[in-house]
């Protein structure tokens, strides 16, 4: 559970990544770390559910500032849904007046060039000064708000005191939307666990490079999809067996449910059983197909479809069936044809045929065609 004021401010924020059709500028000021993570979690798990990325450009990873600014300015590739810039936290100095000064210089390159979100993460203290620094920027932004910082209050007995947060994003420890994740799921609620909180606590355990806990919260999405709580040993649990009556639950239970199962899947991928995440992509695929047939003229079950079916292409290429994952690809690529022309100036839309005519002709010419 995030703090509502945080929530608040993502309802508000959420169209303007959802709805851009090309370039758009996201202001946010912040002085602590723990709601600017919350918020990128929350736009990572939104991009996500469009088979999209968030494209991280950290200033302490450039020797150079003109490099991040070269690097903003570039075409970002077709699977990039928003760029991300931090400038709050530890970057050099001076990189941050330079890189406004040259964004602002180069305000008519980025709308042309990047056609994405862009958000900006700058310090509190900036915001009077941001309109003078880069006042051309200042009057195309889509939105700006400040983040809270959070509410000082002590912890509860039965859950650790959160250490705060490194530069580098928590690697090694659990972040605060694991911890937060941990309380309310040992509390064996009967529903209102929310999935988006699981999200977020996905996102900061793939973050840190911890499989083994990404793989228990997923687990624990999908029990919660289906049973509205958690018992026993999330790692015990049989997802075959719980998710084997999955057509009898409400399309809004059956997509939240697909989230958490493509959620567990990708974790498998990465650890490399891919038998194990070819079945879970299947189940979930199972489940798009049966709302895009229950609701035929919704965009969004469509496009959950060509997601899915990429999904499993994507495991089937790399486990070398390249026939398989080429009907896969051509499946999605049909479905993403039909969309971009029924809504031929949705970006988003154009977008999506692009990385479909990518991946067929990825296999194609793998399979020697």
């Amino acid at each position: 559970m995030t703090d509502p004021r945080v929530d608040a401010i993502w309802e508000s924020l959420a169209p303007h990544i959802e709805w851009a059709r090309g370039f758009s500028l996201i202001l946010l000021f912040a002085d602590h770390p723990a709601p600017v993570e919350q918020i990128r979690a929350r736009l990572e798990a939104s991009l996500r559910t469009r088979d999209l990325g968030l494209r991280i450009l950290d200033p302490g990873a450039y020797t150079d500032a003109h490099e991040l600014t070269l690097a903003a300015l570039a075409k970002p590739p077709l699977d990039c849904g928003a760029l991300w810039i931090p400038l709050w936290w530890s970057e050099p100095a001076g990189v941050r007046e330079f890189l406004l000064h040259r964004l602002n210089e180069r305000r008519f390159l980025l709308e042309r060039d990047v056609a994405r979100p862009l958000v900006l993460v700058l310090p509190t203290a900036s915001r009077s000064t941001f309109s003078h620094l880069a006042p051309d920027l200042w009057v195309v932004r889509s939105f700006s708000d400040q983040l809270p910082s959070p509410i000082a209050s002590e912890p509860r007995a039965s859950e650790p005191r959160a250490s705060p947060p490194s530069a580098d994003l928590l690697n090694q420890a659990p972040g605060p939307a694991e911890l937060e994740w941990r309380r309310l799921t040992s509390a064996n609620r009967q529903a209102g666990i929310a999935i988006a909180d699981g999200m977020l606590a996905f996102q900061s355990a793939q973050t840190r490079g911890s499989l083994w806990d990404a793989r228990r919260i997923a687990i624990e999405m999908v029990m919660i999809a289906i049973q509205g709580r958690v018992e026993g040993d999330p790692l015990l649990v049989d997802v075959g067996q719980l998710t084997s009556a999955a057509e009898s639950l409400d399309p809004s239970t059956q997509r939240t449910l697909k989230i958490a199962l493509d959620c567990l899947a990708d974790v498998e991928a990465e650890a490399g059983n891919l038998a194990v995440a070819r079945d879970l992509y299947q189940r979930s695929l199972a489940l798009s197909e049966a709302l895009a047939k229950a609701d035929p003229h919704s965009a969004q079950a469509q496009r959950d479809l060509s997601v899915s079916y990429n999904r499993v292409g994507n495991v089937e290429a790399e486990a070398g069936n390249l026939a398989g994952a080429r009907d896969l690809y051509q499946r999605s690529l049909a479905l993403r044809e039909s969309l971009a022309k029924a809504d031929p100036h949705s970006a988003q839309a154009q977008r999506d045929l692009s990385v479909s005519y990518e991946k067929v002709g990825t296999v194609e010419a793998e399979a020697g065609n």
